[in-house]
């Protein structure tokens, strides 16, 4: 299976963000982990908080229902 370039600049991210602060890491940093130009990087993405806005949103929303009978 092959990821689009979104997924593989996610992943990039979420690789950075294992060993690194989000305030240290640049969009250079993201752009050489996921082997993509800036370019690429910003036709998919506003800036770093963007992608980190969606990655935390792809990972958040399918649990969503599981969350709310945590709640209740």
């Amino acid at each position: 299976m092959t990821l689009k370039k979104p997924g593989i600049i996610s992943c990039g991210m979420a690789g950075l963000l294992a060993d690194n602060s989000f305030d240290k890491i640049t969009v250079r940093d993201i752009v050489q982990k996921a082997g993509i130009s800036r370019s690429t990087f910003y036709l998919h993405f506003k800036d770093k908080l963007d992608l980190l806005e969606q990655l935390t949103e792809q990972i958040t929303m399918p649990h969503l229902p599981h969350m709310a009978l945590w709640v209740a």
